[in-house]
């Protein structure tokens, strides 16, 4: 795969994350989107109960706004990147 094939793609992840992230927190806002989460949930060796992992609605909201800030931050990045990556020196390209 070519870097610039490559730096498509990350960025169209980062574009997805960002999606994602608005629409969480969109309907977190609005007290649409749905906090419930299993009675125990288990990974590997690992379980937690409902009330270790449950968030309150106002918690929700916080997690949500910050969620969607670093979908934000992820994103700008994968554009830096990606410059940098397709082009020789930024910073030389004439503006006008």
């Amino acid at each position: 795969m070519i870097e610039s094939e490559k730096q498509i793609g990350l960025l169209f992840t980062a574009e997805l994350q960002f999606r994602l992230a608005s629409a969480v927190r969109l309907a977190s806002s609005l007290g649409i989107q749905p906090v419930d989460l299993p009675v125990t949930w288990t990974h590997g060796n690992h379980s937690v109960r409902y009330g270790e992992i449950a968030l309150r609605p106002d918690q929700a909201d916080y997690a949500a706004h910050f969620l969607q800030r670093s979908a934000t931050y992820l994103l700008a990045v994968a554009v830096k990147d990606a410059i940098r990556a397709v082009v020789s020196d930024p910073k030389a390209i004439r503006r006008f």
